[in-house]
């Protein structure tokens, strides 16, 4: 990919996201409305409230995730409330619109300076701690051969794109586990 010019790069990686995950189903996994519900009631979530989350997310294919969902309001801390089934189902979304925006600056976009930036960087780390590593090795363990290469793929273009904060999330992420499957 090295040829390639950086916005030429940046589509062969949504490609190769787009490819390595089509078709993934969250059939049976937490959905991106009860992620939120999860996050913001804690232990006060009601099956009956987490039923009707659910019915709100009406996308069969993560490519229909509206970008908004992803990019504003609460969209940056809804990785973390995803078990692993909900998460291979939306990492690919946030991915691919992290690739779209990443280089936005313009102050009178939506997603200038979105914390999902760093949210997505983030999702893809180990962190610190038995426990945290287990329960973050659970999510990637539903990763295919082809998925987790993509993913490192793009930390690894991450990584070396700029200095600044992200990068160094994308390096350690890369280091911590990603780099196996360059």
């Amino acid at each position: 990919m090295s040829e390639l010019s950086y916005e030429q790069r940046k589509q062969a990686l949504i490609d190769e996201i787009t490819a390595a995950f089509d078709g993934v189903s969250r059939e049976g996994g937490v959905s991106y409305t009860e992620a939120r519900m999860l996050d913001d009631k804690g232990p006060f979530a009601t099956v009956e409230g987490l039923a009707e989350a659910r019915r709100q997310d009406t996308e069969t294919r993560w490519q229909d995730v509206p970008e908004d969902d992803i990019g504003l309001g609460a969209g940056h801390s809804n990785l973390s409330f995803l078990d692993p089934i909900g998460f291979r189902y939306y990492i690919p979304a946030y991915i691919v619109w992290y690739l779209r925006y990443m280089d936005e600056e313009d102050p009178q976009s939506p997603y200038c300076d979105s914390n999902t930036f760093g949210s997505v960087i983030s999702a893809l780390k180990l962190h610190g701690g038995k426990e945290w590593e287990e329960y973050t090795l659970t999510r990637f363990r539903l990763f295919t051969a082809k998925q987790r290469k993509a993913i490192a793929h793009f930390l690894e273009f991450d990584a070396t794109r700029r200095v600044d904060l992200s990068r160094n999330s994308a390096q350690e992420a890369l280091r911590s586990y990603w780099r196996q499957f360059l």
